[in-house]
């Protein structure tokens, strides 16, 4: 039984799947001008699309076997140490205190003693704005209009140790 069925996996690898698909798609294309053909025709074109779904089922399944490795930008962010009290430097899941009271770009206020549970941080670069998720809500910070929090982020949120 195990050796059928490693028999049927080679037979059913994804290259061979994409191959036999791709000769029913030839023949499919070279018969279609010949006269009474739109049987044989229809059948290649299902044996094609059969082929490639399958070749594709079996790529996701093959990949959710394989876990894909792990970015932690965290561990970027610790081993630079000059990083740290900027928004670049943020750790996820580590807890921040409001040290200064303040307001975002939307003119969100985060009071002084406020904590705060870092999730992830977005940046878009066209408009040069910062989305810092915390747990409990989310700060905006534009490059321009919040020059000043940005440029000594520590004085305002600063690590719970």
């Amino acid at each position: 039984m195990a050796k059928l069925r490693r028999s049927l996996s080679r037979w059913l690898s994804i290259p061979f799947l994409l191959i036999v698909g791709l000769v029913a798609l030839a023949f499919a294309w070279r018969v279609a001008g010949t006269r009474g053909a739109n049987a044989i025709v229809a059948v290649l074109l299902l044996v094609w699309f059969a082929c490639w779904m399958g070749a594709f089922l079996r790529f996701l399944q093959r990949r959710g076997q394989t876990p894909a490795p792990l970015r932690q930008p965290a561990q970027a962010a610790q081993a630079d140490p000059s990083l740290e009290g900027t928004v670049y430097g943020l750790e996820p899941g580590a807890e921040y205190r409001v040290v200064q009271t303040f307001s975002d770009f939307y003119d969100g206020e985060f009071t002084r003693g406020e904590r705060l549970r870092f999730k992830r941080r977005n940046f878009l670069p066209y408009h040069g704005g910062h989305t810092i998720e915390f747990d409990e809500r989310t700060l905006y910070l534009q490059e321009d209009a919040n020059r000043e929090i940005l440029s000594d982020f520590r004085r305002y949120i600063a690590r719970v140790e």
